[in-house]
């Protein structure tokens, strides 16, 4: 991943003899890691990588597999949820204070074989709907528009093999209506996810509404 990221990377078959792969996979693991961008969750940004190298991932197919399997099933992936749109937010990390983030079409972005290496992700969903001017301070819960991003946000999930973990974060205070249960439930309760939780303004009656199967 670079500072704007193609992550359609293109493999080469690389000739002769490559050193790396005759290490034991303990010891490559290592190496490969090291090299690679990392994501950290930041106390008050969120999900944010730390630059590195993707060239490893033009090497040689299985070094390719390899690092892509790592940097992916690794990280925390930010996904935001607004009226008209999905969106990866990839952020990175300038300074302890600083970041730079650009956000990219979900899950368009990713090709088919690191998408399904994925296994973390978290989703902010944010209720204001600025195509109907619905304000920050709007408590009718969900808007049509952050609904219908979510009904099509579920399937997408349910497609990856394995989510260890699952974060909804709610950018603003919503109270639970009949309609945002019917489209939250099914995120919540995806039958390939191992942990979910949720934060943010959320009131308890929504809290423990979702928690119920």
């Amino acid at each position: 991943m670079a500072s704007h990221p193609n992550f359609r990377t293109t493999v080469h078959t690389a000739s002769g003899r490559c050193r790396l792969l005759e290490l034991p996979l303990e010891l490559r693991t290592e190496i490969i890691h090291y090299v690679l961008p990392t994501c950290i969750d930041h106390a008050f940004v969120g999900p944010c990588w730390i630059k590195g190298t993707t060239a490893i991932l033009r090497t040689s197919k299985r070094l390719h597999d390899e690092a892509a399997q790592l940097m992916y099933s690794q990280a925390t992936f930010l996904i935001n949820v607004v009226w008209d749109c999905t969106t990866f937010v990839c952020q990175w990390l300038l300074s302890p204070s600083s970041t730079r983030q650009k956000q990219y079409a979900f899950p368009d972005v990713f090709g088919k074989h690191y998408f399904s290496c994925m296994k973390r992700f978290k989703v902010v969903i944010d209720k204001m709907d600025t195509y109907f001017g619905y304000s920050k301070n709007h408590t009718a819960g969900l808007s049509l528009g952050v609904r219908e991003q979510l009904v099509s946000l579920g399937p997408i999930l349910k497609a990856v093999p394995e989510i260890s973990r699952l974060h909804l974060h709610f950018h603003d205070s919503v109270v639970m209506s009949v309609k945002d249960e019917s489209v939250l439930k099914p995120i919540v309760n995806l039958p390939n996810v191992r942990s979910t939780f949720t934060s943010g303004k959320l009131n308890d009656e929504m809290r423990q509404s979702l928690r119920q199967q």
